[in-house]
């Protein structure tokens, strides 16, 4: 309970949430870029901290749109990842989370890679 209640007085008194969400900016117009240079059809979005990315054209609304995502791009691009170093969660179905841990340049480094995974898948 001590780290608990530690954690939200400092959520309280630090208010990380607009820096979170100024990441999760930069990283959704990163990988959208990212993806526009290299022709790949992805659909990038966040709320705050919260970040996803699914292989297709248009928005994902709901969990049939979500099935319809390139299931076989997702493991290139998580594949070329790993490699790079960058862990993500394993499925194509799944989101990721930015944290306070993260800076403006392990964005940049992520969207970097990402851009050289896409050029080659």
């Amino acid at each position: 309970m001590t780290a608990g209640l530690a954690t939200l007085r400092y959520l309280r008194d630090e208010n990380p949430y607009p820096r979170l969400q100024q990441l999760g900016s930069r990283w959704v117009e990163g990988m959208r870029g990212a993806a526009a240079d290299t022709g790949i059809s992805v659909t990038v979005d966040h709320c705050g901290s919260m970040v996803g990315m699914f292989f297709r054209a248009s928005p994902v609304r709901n969990y049939a749109e979500v099935q319809e995502s390139s299931v076989e791009r997702f493991q290139q691009y998580f594949a070329g990842m790993l490699e790079a170093g960058i862990y993500l969660a394993p499925s194509a179905f799944e989101v990721g989370f930015i944290s306070e841990a993260h800076t403006e340049e392990l964005i940049d480094d992520t969207i970097a890679a990402a851009a050289a995974i896409m050029a080659r898948i």
